[in-house]
């Protein structure tokens, strides 16, 4: 996940939209189990708000779009600055 993909509702703020499913991929299995943890060769994502996991260029799954989601609200109430990019 990223800030470019995330809308907010024209006409009725409150709403929140989930945009661009390009490099989305299913996490269960044919028999619904969680796929594997495997390694990727490259990094694909948003650096800025890439988790961890990603980083380490394992496969990303559920819980890297929430620790992505974290790193964007940290973003926002934060004057547009993550705590750990303080390259100025």
């Amino acid at each position: 996940m990223k800030l470019d993909n995330v809308l907010v509702g024209f006409k009725d703020p409150t709403i929140i939209y989930l945009i661009d499913f390009g490099i989305s991929s299913v996490y269960l299995d044919e028999e619904g189990n969680h796929i594997e943890k495997v390694l990727h060769n490259t990094f694909t994502g948003n650096f800025l708000f890439a988790s961890l996991n990603s980083c380490c260029r394992i496969v990303q799954s559920r819980r890297d779009d929430i620790q992505s989601l974290f790193y964007m609200m940290i973003y926002l109430l934060n004057d547009n600055r993550l705590p750990w990019s303080n390259f100025a």
